[in-house]
């Protein structure tokens, strides 16, 4: 059954009255039941536990909220050991990767080593002190 036929079918009921003086029935029954409900005197020591209760529960809630706070920063001191040790690990690697000098190694003998140190050489080319091979001086 759709919506619209369901509409059609609940307007088609009759509609139907109250009887004189239903409100005012209704109206004195509650009244009555109002008249037969005592009043509930709390007294003092029950307000006294319901306070120290919610003192309690406050209480616990801070310690709580303390012990989380210090497991918080057992674990950023943790964690900022691990961020340390890892980039002393990365610092070594990168120093294996990339050494400090590249030098190549011309030979020697006993008493001598040939070694020629290509930052140094690349230096000395930017310079203009030396030349490297093929290129001739520009004139000046």
């Amino acid at each position: 059954m759709n919506d619209e036929r369901l509409r059609e079918e609940l307007a088609a009921l009759p509609r139907e009255q109250a009887s004189p003086g239903f409100t005012g029935r209704v109206m004195a029954r509650l009244a009555e039941q109002q008249r037969r409900r005592p009043f509930v005197f709390v007294p003092a020591p029950a307000w006294a536990a319901g306070l120290a209760l919610v003192a309690v529960l406050a209480g616990g809630l801070w310690l709580a909220e303390g012990e989380r706070r210090e497991r918080r920063a057992q674990q950023l001191t943790h964690l900022r050991a691990e961020q340390q040790r890892l980039a002393s690990e990365l610092a070594e690697i990168r120093a294996l990767a990339h050494p400090a000098a590249p030098v190549v190694y011309l030979g020697g003998d006993e008493q001598t080593d040939l070694v020629l140190d290509l930052d140094q050489l690349a230096e000395r080319v930017r310079a203009g002190s030396i030349q490297p091979a093929g290129y001739a001086r520009p004139p000046r």
